[in-house]
C-alpha cells in the first residue's frame, strides 16, 4: 500500500530555512511578530494588539496556502480565496479581515509582501 504523501512545500525561491508563516527577514521569527510583539508596552490598545493578531494570523495561513497551492496565487481572485480559506480558519471573517487591514499600515505592507512573494515564486 503507498504511502500518503505530504504536500512539496519546497522552493528554490525562497530559502528552504524559511517555512510559510515565518518571518522574512529572520527565519526563526513568525511572521509579522514585530506587529504583535514590537509595540512598546502601553502604545497600543489591547483591542488593535488583538486585531493585528487576528491578520497576522490570516496571513499566516494563507501564504502556507498559497505556497501549497491550495489556491495558488495565480490570480488576484485566487488570492482573495486564499485569504477567505485562512480567516475562517482563524474564526474571523474575510470582511472583518480586510477591515483590521485597512486600518493598520503596517498590516497593509505586510499582506502586500506576503502576496508579491507568493506571486513571485509562481
Amino acid at each position: 500500500m503507498p504511502q500518503p504523501t505530504q504536500p512539496n512545500t519546497h522552493d528554490e525561491a525562497v530559502p528552504s530555512s524559511r517555512r510559510p508563516g515565518r518571518a522574512f527577514e529572520d527565519h526563526q521569527k513568525p511572521l509579522g511578530h514585530h506587529l504583535v510583539e514590537g509595540a512598546a508596552p502601553g502604545s497600543l490598545s489591547p483591542q488593535i494588539v488583538a486585531d493585528r493578531a487576528k491578520a497576522v494570523s490570516v496571513l499566516r495561513k494563507a501564504e502556507e496556502f498559497m505556497r501549497t497551492d491550495n489556491p495558488a496565487p495565480t490570480t488576484p481572485e485566487r488570492v482573495e480565496r486564499a485569504l477567505e480559506l485562512a480567516a475562517g480558519r482563524v474564526g474571523v471573517t474575510l470582511a472583518d479581515y480586510h477591515a483590521i487591514v485597512r486600518r493598520d499600515p503596517e498590516l497593509t505592507e505586510l499582506e502586500r509582501e506576503v502576496i508579491a512573494r507568493s506571486h513571485h515564486r509562481h
